[in-house]
């Protein structure tokens, strides 16, 4: 059963998540999936603040303390 469960990551908090569930937003003809509706909130009051995120910045503090859904 392989290929049922796409995986993203979501530009906000770098967590993996499922493709078919969840969050999700547009932007630019681009859809991105979310952990969590406060990671789909921020995306969506600032998308470019986290699509130039570069590597090694680390995740916003909320999902540092949680190790499952962000925020």
């Amino acid at each position: 059963m392989f290929g049922l469960f796409q995986k993203a990551t979501d530009p906000v908090c770098q967590m993996k998540v499922n493709k078919n569930t969840g969050y999700s937003s547009e932007y630019k003809g681009e859809k991105y999936h979310f952990c969590s509706p406060d990671c789909l909130k921020n995306f969506d009051k600032e998308p470019e603040k986290y699509l130039v995120r570069r590597e090694n910045v680390p995740a916003p503090s909320c999902c540092q303390k949680n190790n499952r859904s962000c925020c």
